[in-house]
């Protein structure tokens, strides 16, 4: 009697949809502030050394924390300057080189649900080289070479009797090759590939920053990378499982770094995806364990760093495969057709990913291999080692003894222009997949 003595909005107020809807909204509110606690992915940017000098003729070394194993870009104001991979753990580590004299404001940044968050800037004043100053007090000054003050002795960067030449003996391959031209090709190994003969001899190794002269004996190596049709072969004869099959997923970029179930070399796109119509590609999702795999039952090996290098710039120490002039059209790379955040879209490389091995003819390395820039990143034989170009043996170096992560060369499909350059390197542990790396084999 009394409730019905009340307005009707009152009465409105007890209903029990308007309950309902209260209940909804209070949780909705609970929820947003809930996340609104949680923590932003960050990502941080500093010197590896603080007490390092900083010359513009040496490597800058910077570490920083990120998500776990997002992909972290490293600019200058807009200029991109390289990009790396956090570990598991979400620590990174990149050299950058030919960083000019003065002062730079260096930003890492991370892509998160297709935005992009930036560490605080980092300001680094860059110094000019210091200059070598001969010795004038030591009794042996006069035998010294003028950059003996900032160069290692002569004898810790050639070999002892490469003056003017390694022993014939040494350098000349056995009888059967001894005889070939440079460039010379041969079908080779239980996969019957194509393979060009790279001969013995001296070439540049690193960059204009850190050039180091080795020398290597000669070998052979694949014309073309591993193709899905050869690892099918390779795959019937052994019944090998890839890592990727054996753990039921493979890495994918979709805004950021991420686990996707059900992709493999066999299903790159996943479930119901098949390779029946890209027999010619090169095989991806490839780990490095697979790819060491295939290498060894072809009879061959995975590629050193060293003769990975010089099979892609030859003697003459170029920037690129084809030359020292940025070509677009040369390769297959992240351009206008690629679905990342950081393509070109200026260039046209007529493909949106993997290309049949071959297909840009034009683009092939002095000794006539090619896509050993872009396509997809190959396996190296090495482990990684940030510092170790400064003190690799001067003849046939094999890389570190031991590490965490293997070296990958060449750049891909998804990558800037950055790492289509013939001394530029990149790391991942030896079960990591995705749908951009690959391999080719030596022997």
């Amino acid at each position: 009697m009394f409730r019905n003595n009340r307005p009707r909005y009152w009465v409105d107020w007890y209903d029990r949809w308007h309950l309902l809807l209260i209940l909804v909204l209070l949780l909705l509110l609970c929820w947003l502030g809930y996340l609104s606690t949680l923590p932003a992915p960050q990502v941080s940017l500093a010197l590896a050394d603080p007490n390092a000098t900083l010359q513009s003729d040496k490597p800058l070394e910077l570490i920083g924390k990120a998500p776990a194993n997002g992909v972290v870009r490293v600019y200058d104001g807009d200029k991109s300057l390289g990009e790396t991979r956090a570990d598991a753990n979400g620590n990174f580590k990149i050299a950058l080189t030919s960083i000019p004299t003065g002062a730079h404001p260096l930003k890492a940044t991370i892509q998160v649900d297709g935005a992009r968050i930036e560490s605080p800037a980092l300001n680094v004043n860059v110094s000019a080289p210091v200059a070598a100053i001969a010795p004038t007090i030591a009794p042996t000054a006069p035998s010294i070479p003028p950059t003996a003050t900032s160069a290692p002795p002569t004898a810790t960067r050639v070999p002892p009797t490469a003056t003017p030449a390694p022993p014939t003996a040494t350098r000349v391959p056995p009888t059967a090759t001894s005889t070939l031209a440079a460039g010379a090709m041969q079908r080779r190994g239980k996969d019957n590939a194509e393979m060009i003969y790279i001969p013995s001899g001296e070439f540049t190794f690193g960059d204009e920053k850190s050039a180091r002269t080795i020398y290597l004996d000669a070998f052979w190596i694949d014309k073309f990378e591993v193709t899905n049709a050869q690892f099918q072969q390779f795959v019937d004869a052994t019944k090998y499982t890839t890592d990727a099959e054996k753990q039921g997923w493979g890495f994918e970029h979709n805004n950021k770094w991420e686990q996707v179930n059900g992709i493999s070399w066999r299903a790159p796109r996943g479930a119901g995806s098949s390779i029946a119509d890209r027999q010619k590609q090169p095989v991806v999702l490839v780990s490095w364990n697979d790819a060491n795999a295939y290498c060894a039952w072809a009879d061959k090996h995975l590629p050193t760093e060293a003769q990975w290098e010089k099979a892609a710039r030859g003697t003459d120490a170029r920037i690129f495969p084809w030359g020292n002039t940025w070509d677009g059209a040369r390769l297959n790379f992240c351009d206008t057709n690629c679905q990342y955040s950081w393509k070109d879209a200026s260039a046209n490389d007529g493909n949106a990913e993997n290309a049949p091995g071959g297909s840009y003819a034009s683009g092939a390395s002095p000794f006539g291999v090619l896509d050993l820039a872009g396509n997809a990143w190959e396996w190296s034989a090495d482990w990684f080692d940030l510092d170790y170009p400064k003190t690799m043996p001067a003849r046939n170096p094999t890389g570190p003894a031991a590490g965490q992560l293997k070296v990958l060369r060449g750049g891909a499909w998804s990558i800037e222009q950055f790492y289509a350059r013939t001394t530029s390197r990149f790391s991942e542990p030896v079960d990591y997949r995705e749908r951009s790396v690959g391999m080719r084999c030596v022997q």
